[in-house]
């Protein structure tokens, strides 16, 4: 019997982390058990003997644990290379990971919320790596904060340089906002502003 995603990991995450390995969950129950192992393999090989050749998963299944242990592996890589390293000048209390959807699927983000300091703002180190620069005047990004999929607050505006395809932006922001209390928001989201006017998501949590 495949085990529920919630009695593996219990209910300590928060929303965003159990999102996200709630999607790895659903691939490795996808991808099913491992094969029982070969008869061949059953007692240890005697000094010099032939090895035998064994196939230890069929054809379809072996290249779908192949595909998955990819895909693991580079989501792995991407995040722990994006937000794996701590800044030293920002203390951050909890991170928010964030992708990319439409034209911008590729791109990666994550803010770190700092604790609320004496004037009650949150400070926020805000990591983009994967979105194009935007050139046209009067166009940037902004990240905002969702409730049921409207808009509720803004946390501010930035852009990214050239080539943060490689290397990622990193931008300063700051709200009043009480972002312990999610009872007000449960979203993250990026969009492109051109000329005043918010347009489509790029990214979201």
């Amino acid at each position: 019997m495949t085990p529920e995603f919630r009695d593996l990991v219990g209910d300590d995450l928060t929303p965003e982390e159990a999102a996200r390995l709630e999607g790895v969950h659903r691939l490795l129950v996808e991808a099913g058990p491992p094969a029982e192992l070969p008869p061949e393999l059953a007692a240890a090989p005697r000094p010099g003997a032939e090895r035998p050749t064994v196939s230890y998963l069929p054809k379809r299944r072996r290249g779908l644990s192949l595909a998955l242990a990819a895909t693991i592996g580079v989501l792995a890589f991407s995040l722990g290379t994006l937000w794996g390293r701590e800044d030293a000048d920002f203390d951050s209390a909890r991170v928010v990971q964030m992708h990319g959807v439409g034209k911008a699927r590729s791109a990666l983000a994550s803010v770190e919320i700092g604790d609320r300091d004496d004037g009650g703002n949150y400070p926020m180190l805000v990591k983009v790596r994967g979105l194009r620069p935007v050139t046209g005047r009067g166009s940037y990004y902004e990240l905002l904060l969702t409730k049921d999929g409207k808009v509720v607050y803004t946390c501010g505006v930035f852009n990214v340089r050239a080539g943060s395809e490689d290397e990622p932006t990193e931008v300063q922001l700051s709200v009043p906002y009480n972002l312990d209390r999610k009872s007000w928001y449960d979203g993250w989201i990026v969009v492109r502003v051109d000329e005043g006017e918010r347009g489509a998501t790029v990214m979201t949590t």
